[in-house]
């Protein structure tokens, strides 16, 4: 479980953020647009800075911290402060 700590953007064929973890430590993290459509596109949008999230299906890919979720659905909302 991480807190969203930036908007998430599209930039060169890939929706980029970053979260900070339970653990004190910044991740980066990014999606390729290739898997996603309007709709998943959407869903991305409505996340804003704040929200916890969690990314079950997500894997390391570099230093620092920086981990490749396979689809949008790869991050699930867990709150959202009103």
């Amino acid at each position: 479980v991480a807190r969203l700590t930036s908007p998430i953007v599209r930039l060169k064929g890939r929706w980029v953020f970053t979260g900070l973890g339970a653990d004190g430590v910044r991740h980066n993290y990014e999606i390729l647009d290739r898997g996603i459509d309007a709709d998943a596109a959407e869903r991305l949008r409505d996340f804003e800075r704040g929200d916890l999230f969690a990314t079950p299906s997500a894997r390391d890919i570099g230093q620092p911290v920086k981990r490749r979720l396979p689809d949008a659905a790869g991050l699930v909302s867990r709150w959202k402060p009103t």
